[in-house]
């Protein structure tokens, strides 16, 4: 059975004659890895955000289709969306350092997360997250974003994603701006964490994680899903053109993952 399910979804701009994301549909099983691979400005990231029901606040953004969560078809343009958001799907922005507060520190906004979801104690919930992710709870807490690094951050975002206990993630581009090693490490963290009871969608240009992260995979092109399944079968033998291209590009760094060079 399915957790999440798109149905024949577009996406258009008023200003636009042409579809950002036209006509998809895409399967997210229950505890699975899904990996939405493309380019850059291939609407993958618009695709994240309708899931979150974000694109009602994006001006003369307009969409067609379903989405449809547990059996239950979404109600994407409604302001009473924002009760599955955080409760229900965890979004880890592209850029943790745009999505975090500066004025606040990390323990503040996490806990101010918690509290929202009415977590009991959240100052020791905001300290076991930070833990579970790798980080120092109490001493982080204390600090701002500005005052962690790249991976650090990423880190947080994750933590904050997976506060409420949410049953899907959407991480876009989660590695985006981070070396190679940590890219392996944040990677390994993200999914040991959710592939427990929860569901990833893994948003990245990036295909050589997502044929060592992922257990299905859509390969998405100006818009349209033009390649899918399961990733190992996808990665030996890519059917369409543009999937050729992508896994040639990234042949290298396909090879040093699966020899388990960043390990």
């Amino acid at each position: 059975m399915n957790l999440l399910e798109v149905n024949d979804f577009s996406v258009w701009y008023a200003d636009s004659d042409q579809y950002v994301v036209d006509h998809v549909n895409l399967e997210i099983g229950k505890a699975c890895v899904t990996a939405l691979v493309g380019e850059s400005g291939s609407g993958k990231s618009t695709l994240g955000y309708a899931i979150m029901g974000l694109l009602q606040f994006k001006e003369g953004a307009f969409q067609s289709g379903k989405i449809c969560y547990d059996d239950r078809v979404l109600p994407v343009d409604e302001p009473d969306y924002a009760g599955y958001r955080g409760s229900q799907f965890g979004y880890i922005f592209q850029e943790p350092l745009l999505a975090l507060n500066p004025v606040y520190t990390i323990g503040q906004q996490i806990v101010k997360v918690l509290k929202y979801y009415h977590v009991k104690n959240p100052q020791a919930a905001a300290h076991s997250w930070l833990e579970q992710v790798g980080l120092g709870g109490k001493r982080v807490c204390k600090l701002y974003p500005h005052q962690l690094s790249g991976g650090m951050r990423q880190r947080v975002m994750i933590a904050i994603a997976l506060a409420a206990n949410p049953e899907l993630i959407i991480a876009d581009e989660p590695t985006s701006g981070i070396d190679a090693v940590l890219k392996y490490d944040i990677m390994s963290l993200l999914t040991g964490l959710v592939k427990q009871k929860k569901s990833l969608l893994l948003i990245t240009h990036d295909i050589a994680i997502a044929s060592h992260f992922s257990d299905y995979i859509y390969v998405m092109q100006k818009g349209s899903i033009v390649e899918s399944g399961k990733t190992a079968e996808i990665i030996r033998n890519p059917g369409h053109k543009y999937t050729q291209l992508l896994v040639s590009r990234f042949k290298m760094s396909m090879q040093q993952f699966e020899s388990g060079y960043y390990n």
